[in-house]
């Protein structure tokens, strides 16, 4: 398995991400927890841009956060959602060795079987809505 993952953006162009040792204890001093610990924040968009940015090599602080807000409104912009973005997370937690396979999976099923929860919710409130 690559040590990194690599996303590729609208414009082709790759950029590598790669949560490094250093990178993730700055990471984990930016969320005052552990990393396990912040994946239960994932759905915060800020939390997953934390993740991002500290993965992405190139450019000071600033300039990684903004690119990983760039990465965001790309994806969503191909109709892709947070949900989406928290996958690229997980993907790089588990090139950095902190998720397994198995770890990732569950995670990827408590955040559908939310999502579901919440999609139920809204119909629900828009038939109520509607009556």
């Amino acid at each position: 398995m690559a040590n990194h993952v690599t996303y590729t953006r609208a414009d082709g162009t790759d950029i590598k991400l790669k949560l490094t040792a250093e990178r993730s204890v700055e990471l984990e001093e930016k969320l005052k927890c552990s990393i396990p610990d912040a994946t239960k924040d994932l759905d915060k968009l800020g939390t997953a841009c934390e993740f991002v940015a500290a993965a992405i090599a190139d450019g000071s602080y600033k300039q990684r956060k903004e690119t990983a807000y760039e990465i965001y409104d790309e994806m969503t912009d191909e109709g892709k959602t947070i949900q989406d973005y928290q996958y690229l997370v997980f993907d790089i937690l588990v090139s950095a060795g902190f998720l397994n396979g198995k770890a990732v999976l569950m995670q990827k099923n408590l955040i559908e079987k939310a999502q579901e929860k919440t999609e139920k919710l809204l119909a629900e409130s828009t038939t109520a809505l509607q009556s």
